[in-house]
């Protein structure tokens, strides 16, 4: 057998050593049989892919099983049957498919969302005793993923509906404690304090709701706790009395109060599309020393009106206004700088 020449690069003539090129090394692979059947392989799961990528969904459902029947123990056929599952139109059959990953597959990335997936299957056909283990499960094995923490976050509401308020605040305290900055935090937290609510336990809905505006004052779930406490003073309101047409106390008309010229800082208690609300608490405030202003202005045509208290001369005068607000109220007020 002749010897193999150099390549001619300058590497080889400095060292005077053979190079094979890259080429070479292809050709010599491929009359080996090496990488040949992963080419093979890639091809088949990629064309599937390509239908799924498509849209092609029937053509990808073949696709996929056709590889999968190729090589059931290929490198890519936990991707396949993940795939599979997110299209296959029986839900048994996406089933068997997560299944498989968390049997054979227990440590694929993709393993936390299968887990989560079957847990998932358990809720929608209505077996909640498994759906309840599956997604104890899931955070269990994979707190540290998405799939993880929204487990938890499904057995705290699980346990708000089934009324099982001591399991759920349990799910709820470890759901802060480990995901303190997850905006699922408030939804639980309104979850609850609507349960208590609908229990007529105000003291804990109301502690609840407060939570959520000391902890949580740029959430969604705020809007609807300063909404849920302000419509919660009813009973601390006067009885109607004589004074008005059919015995009842007048309301006082909704107005913007007239421009005060020596003061820009407002303290907004909260933007609400209920005006029952800002009549409830335009009395209550007022009778208890506050300047009441409603503005619509910008939010109008949206049906939201905000109740601001004010106007106050400079931002500490609004600050202390805030702390006598939360001392006495019980509510958070944002202030705001109206020029």
């Amino acid at each position: 057998m002749g010897k193999i020449r150099g390549c001619g690069c300058g590497r080889c003539r400095r060292r005077a050593v053979t190079c094979i090129s890259a080429a070479a090394v292809a050709l010599s692979l491929s009359a080996s049989g090496v990488g040949t059947a992963f080419a093979s392989e890639r091809g088949d799961y990629d064309q599937a892919w390509q239908f799924f990528q498509q849209g092609r969904y029937t053509e990808a459902i073949g696709g996929f099983k056709s590889y999968l029947s190729k090589y059931p123990k290929g490198s890519l056929a936990a991707e396949a049957r993940f795939t599979l599952a997110r299209i296959e139109p029986s839900g048994n059959n996406a089933f068997v498919h997560y299944q498989f990953i968390l049997d054979n597959h227990p440590g694929h990335p993709l393993a936390s969302q299968a887990s989560y997936a079957t847990a998932q299957y358990y809720q929608n056909i209505g077996a909640m005793a498994e759906a309840k283990a599956r997604y104890l499960s899931t955070y269990s094995r994979f707190g540290q993923t998405a799939a993880g923490s929204e487990s938890l976050y499904r057995l705290a509401l699980l346990s708000v509906q089934a009324d099982s308020l001591d399991a759920a605040e349990a799910y709820a305290k470890t759901f802060s404690e480990q995901y303190p900055a997850n905006p699922r935090n408030p939804a639980i937290a309104a979850a609850l304090a609507d349960r208590y609510r609908s229990r007529g336990d105000t003291a804990r809905s109301g502690a609840g709701w407060r939570a959520i505006l000391a902890s949580y004052p740029t959430s969604f779930e705020a809007g609807s706790a300063r909404e849920r406490l302000l419509a919660s003073v009813d009973d601390d309101l006067p009885e109607p009395g004589p004074g008005g047409p059919g015995g009842q106390v007048p309301v006082p008309e909704l107005r913007p109060a007239a421009p005060d010229r020596t003061g820009r800082f407002f303290l907004q208690v909260g933007a609400y599309g209920d005006r029952s609300v800002l009549d409830r608490w335009t009395t209550r405030l007022s009778g208890r020393g506050y300047q009441t202003v409603i503005d619509s202005s910008d939010l109008k045509t949206r049906g939201i009106w905000r109740l601001r208290l004010g106007p106050y001369r400079t931002r500490d005068e609004s600050a202390e206004a805030a702390k006598k607000l939360k001392a006495g109220e019980g509510l958070e007020g944002m202030i705001v700088e109206v020029r």
